[in-house]
């Protein structure tokens, strides 16, 4: 096992978790994280972003919502450092990433956001503040037991789900190729109820998935492509 992630939800994950330490070599990392953020979160997060980064363009601050990003992540605490690129002309930045935040965190950083936001007169949207406790954010990884017929308006949600279930359960070193065929063939009966051009990118999902079953080394790289085609965050992807 050289990678791999488990998200404690019931006992059963409890004993698994244990399992898995007793097997794996001495000199291996275990690393305890609290639920991270949720794709709702991520989508509020961008709104308010875009929203702040419109509102201060006329005021001479014309900068994007990633760049408001950093100067927020970094103005309530969180380290950002800047590294010269290969020219020397530009620097990057380098540091905290938002798609490591908690449910918390990113509740706690929106909310700064927000009062920032009063302070400095700009209206904000109402936008639908998502539920912030651990129960609740485990329900993105339930949805995808209960896949409901996708709409042409959430097609691209409907296959951050798919990608994420199937990439998910590839990773998983207890699938059986059984399961995961099993997997596959549920969502793919959904799949076809999609446009064709969605059709055709669901199939390049379930191909990279069958690879990533037998290859679990793919992983960074196929999560990094399928990030960039589909729009969304690379953690939108992972499991939570």
């Amino acid at each position: 096992m050289s990678r791999a992630m488990i998200i404690l939800n019931t006992q059963a994950d409890r004993d698994k978790a244990c399992k898995w330490a007793q097997g794996v070599p001495m000199g291996s990392r275990i690393e305890f994280k609290e639920t991270k953020r949720s794709i709702p979160q991520n989508d509020r997060f961008w709104a308010l972003l875009t929203e702040i980064a419109d509102h201060m363009r006329p005021l001479g601050r014309d900068y994007p919502p990633e760049n408001w990003k950093i100067i927020f992540m970094a103005a309530y605490g969180h380290e950002v450092k800047f590294l010269p690129s290969l020219d020397q002309k530009t620097f990057i930045p380098v540091g905290h990433s938002s798609s490591d935040l908690s449910v918390r965190e990113m509740s706690d950083l929106m909310e700064f956001m927000s009062a920032w936001a009063a302070e400095n007169g700009i209206a904000l949207n109402d936008h639908k503040s998502p539920d912030t406790d651990a129960d609740s954010a485990t329900a993105s990884d339930q949805e995808a037991d209960d896949v409901d017929p996708p709409s042409s308006s959430s097609a691209s949600h409907f296959l951050v789900r798919f990608a994420r279930d199937v990439f998910t359960m590839a990773m998983d070193p207890e699938t059986t190729g059984a399961t995961f065929g099993a997997v596959m063939k549920r969502w793919h009966s959904e799949t076809e109820k999609l446009a064709p051009a969605d059709q055709e990118k669901a199939k390049q999902i379930g191909a990279s998935a069958k690879r990533l079953f037998n290859d679990a080394g793919l992983y960074e790289g196929i999560v990094e492509h399928y990030a960039e085609m589909l729009g969304c965050d690379q953690s939108a992807l992972q499991s939570e």
